[in-house]
């Protein structure tokens, strides 16, 4: 039981095959939605790399304190106390929905459905809705995409972009 739960936990870098991609393939500044041991580092490389630039918010003040190394000119770590103040009004490349409580993430991806090019949903699978609640919200979208090789899932949607190119391996 111990070396499954050592590998479950390793496995929350789930998302990262498929949100590199996303990056990728998206333009103009990013936002991060809770921050985290494999996705901030990788957002703040990919902002330095191509002089983009990201917004990464947290809600928890220790994760906000492991975030804060990770700011630059490029990358901005920002402490919000209520997830309901996310900034709103402007068109994001990508939008990575990851954060604490869990419960928030459908209202996050709802307000930037018709305002981010890409959304990436971490931890998507059916077996998870009790907890997130996110099937419904995901269902609204033009166009979707699921990555079920690791567990836990992510979900890409998008309003604006089909998602052919997340099929191929």
């Amino acid at each position: 039981a111990n070396m499954e739960y050592r590998h479950n936990k390793d496995l929350s870098a789930s998302h990262l095959p498929i949100l590199i991609r996303v990056i990728e393939a998206s333009q103009g500044d990013m936002m991060e939605i809770g921050t985290g041991y494999y996705s901030t580092p990788i957002f703040h490389l990919m902002a330095q790399m191509t002089e983009r630039h990201c917004y990464s918010y947290e809600n928890n003040p220790e994760w906000y304190e492991k975030a804060k190394k990770y700011e630059s000119e490029y990358h901005h770590i920002i402490l919000i106390d209520d997830w309901n103040k996310l900034p709103s009004g402007k068109r994001w490349g990508i939008v990575f929905v990851d954060q604490s409580p869990s419960q928030s993430r459908r209202v996050a991806i709802a307000k930037y459905a018709n305002s981010a090019d890409y959304i990436v949903a971490h931890d998507s699978e059916i077996d998870r809705q009790p907890l997130y609640h996110l099937e419904r919200t995901l269902l609204t979208f033009k166009y979707r995409f699921d990555f079920k090789k690791l567990v836990p899932n992510t979900s890409v949607v998008s309003n604006f972009y089909d998602l052919k190119f997340l099929e191929k391996p």
